[in-house]
């Protein structure tokens, strides 16, 4: 015999955290509780009582950011102007590793301050904008590029080729 108890008891002992397995759990009783509704070998409360405990997908925690405080102690640790330009790029953009690495000479206008992203998630160009801060760390990084064509890449590694992800 199916009882609500008996199935509200095994599902609080699948944790919260295994949510497809929970899930499926429910679907699956559900389903067979259902069938024996149309069989009336089960009252149709236990459908509706069901429900009201039907699992909900865990949300892990917020990612954590940094405050003020914690970006000046990184920004102040940098070792070279290419990384402070870095720290600072990303942090007031919130551009994407990938967006970043892509960045093109033809992709950053520095007198109207922004950026353009031409593939960015989704396959989505955007525009961007950058501080004065910004603007004056890659004017200063822009300068001491090897060769400066509209499709060299603004971030090179220690090769002169175009700085990856992982690189980053």
């Amino acid at each position: 015999q199916l009882s609500f108890e008996a199935f509200q008891t095994e599902l609080e002992q699948i944790p919260p955290e295994r949510f497809g397995r929970r899930d499926k759990y429910f679907k699956g009783i559900l389903c067979f509780a259902r069938f024996l509704i149309r069989e009336h070998s089960l009252p149709t409360s236990f459908v509706e009582r069901a429900l009201a405990i039907q699992p909900k997908r865990h949300i892990p925690a917020k990612q954590a950011t940094l405050t003020e405080e914690q970006l000046q102690i990184l920004i102040d640790a940098c070792p070279t102007a290419l990384h402070r330009l870095i720290v600072h790029l990303l942090s007031s953009t919130g551009l994407r590793a990938s967006e970043f690495c892509a960045l093109r000479l033809q992709d950053v206008n520095l007198t109207e301050g922004y950026l353009i992203v031409q593939r960015g998630k989704g396959g989505k160009r955007r525009r961007v904008g950058l501080n004065s801060l910004c603007c004056q760390l890659l004017t200063q990084h822009l300068d001491t590029l090897p060769y400066q064509t509209p499709t060299s890449s603004v971030f090179l590694n220690n090769l002169k080729e175009p700085m990856t992800r992982d690189g980053l």
